[in-house]
């Protein structure tokens, strides 16, 4: 089993958080007083980086890490296919879209230390045309469950800002892309194209979002970001918790017309609260797990499931009285029978597919999926009738009519 080696220190403010400090100026100083733990989705995601790194080094491919044991941050991970097709899709969007020069793991601290002291980190892949005078940047985001918007991404242009002082060349266009193919229900490639011109003043922006940082009544401002950039200060901060106090303390009722603005706020904070109550419900099964005592709580036995100590012995003794000791064989789903294998595979098995919803959910309007319309309009009086039909005389012969 192969083990990581421990990541380098992130900068103060990293490329990676630009999304939260840039919004919440007093979260650096909040997450600077917590210990720093590891987490197994950033571990994972730190895995597929990796071997997509080796990759573009030594030129392999990434099938030669497929079955094998990797440990990273603690963390035990057993490369998979799903994890092998997400990486060949990163690497050959890269083939796809590589310039004259082009570098990857590319370090910014050093460049972009000079814009402000406190900036750095590291894009996952640059490529540059002096021809053309266009710079690409190109990210990696192996997570599922959060949707990464190339569009205005902090991050993004946070390293495109680094490649531009580090290429020290002219460029007039930029493009920046997100490469996510486990979020599903989005197309897996990204972009976002803008002027470099635009740089400039987002350097500006950032500059001053930096300075914000490093007052001391920084303040603590509860919003989206908190999720986007899994804030590990979730379970302690102030601003969140005012926040879940409002919730609670929020009434609503069927009354129509209702106040739509408020009732939008609160659906807005439910996801940030739902955050900060798993980060304190993890914490406290880490304490408790640790030996700690925590008043009016303890740690139990999860439900014991009965399972065969010898299975042969179990079959033996079955057919010996004609007792079928076997399920009958299901089907497995698309998605489970999909798992392992590669994309010609996957292509074929598509044509016994469909696809049906179960139904609606009601998302954020940055998701990208299209909206579904339920109002009420006069065409859906006309499909039953039209209004100009007149209503019908009940009686006893036509009531159940």
């Amino acid at each position: 089993m192969s083990v990581l080696p421990a990541p380098q220190p992130h900068a103060r403010l990293s490329a990676s958080a630009a999304e939260r400090w840039t919004n919440c100026p007093g979260s650096v100083n909040l997450v600077s007083t917590l210990p720093s733990t590891p987490s197994q989705p950033a571990a994972e995601g730190t895995l597929a980086h990796s071997i997509a790194a080796w990759c573009l080094t030594d030129g392999t491919t990434p099938d030669k890490y497929l079955g094998k044991t990797i440990e990273v941050e603690g963390f035990k991970f057993t490369v998979d296919q799903e994890m092998i097709d997400g990486i060949v899709l990163y690497l050959e969007t890269i083939i796809k879209l590589k310039l004259e020069s082009s570098r990857h793991e590319v370090a910014l601290t050093d460049v972009l230390s000079k814009w402000d002291e406190d900036l750095g980190g590291t894009a996952d892949f640059a490529t540059y045309s002096p021809a053309r005078k266009l710079l690409r940047v190109i990210d990696f985001k192996y997570g599922a469950g959060v949707f990464v918007s190339a569009d205005d991404n902090k991050q993004l242009k946070t390293y495109a800002l680094g490649a531009l002082l580090a290429v020290n060349a002219p460029v007039d266009l930029v493009e920046v892309y997100i490469v996510q193919p486990r979020f599903e229900g989005a197309e897996p490639v990204r972009m976002q194209a803008f002027p470099a011109f635009d740089l400039i003043e987002f350097a500006g922006e950032l500059a001053e979002a930096a300075k914000a940082t490093r007052a001391p009544d920084a303040p603590l401002i509860a919003g989206p970001w908190c999720k986007k950039t899994f804030c590990p200060a979730a379970r302690v901060c102030p601003a969140l918790e005012r926040m879940q106090h409002a919730l609670v303390e929020s009434t609503f009722s069927a009354v129509v017309p209702f106040d739509a603005k408020r009732l939008a706020d609160a659906l807005a904070a439910i996801p940030l609260v739902e955050a900060r109550i798993k980060a304190i419900n993890e914490f406290a099964y880490e304490r408790a797990t640790a030996g700690d005592a925590i008043p009016g709580y303890k740690l139990v036995e999860k439900r014991a499931r009965r399972h065969w100590t010898n299975e042969d012995a179990v079959i033996e003794w079955a057919k010996a009285r004609a007792i079928e000791p076997f399920e009958k064989p299901e089907l497995k789903s698309p998605a489970q029978l999909e798992k392992g294998l590669k994309k010609p595979e996957k292509a074929e098995l598509a044509a016994f597919t469909a696809s049906v919803s179960s139904g609606t959910s009601l998302v954020v309007e940055a998701d990208p999926r299209p909206a579904v319309s339920r109002q009420v309009t006069v065409d859906n009086f006309v499909a039953i009738g039209g209004p100009d039909v007149a209503p019908k005389q009940l009686s006893a012969e036509n009531l159940f009519s």
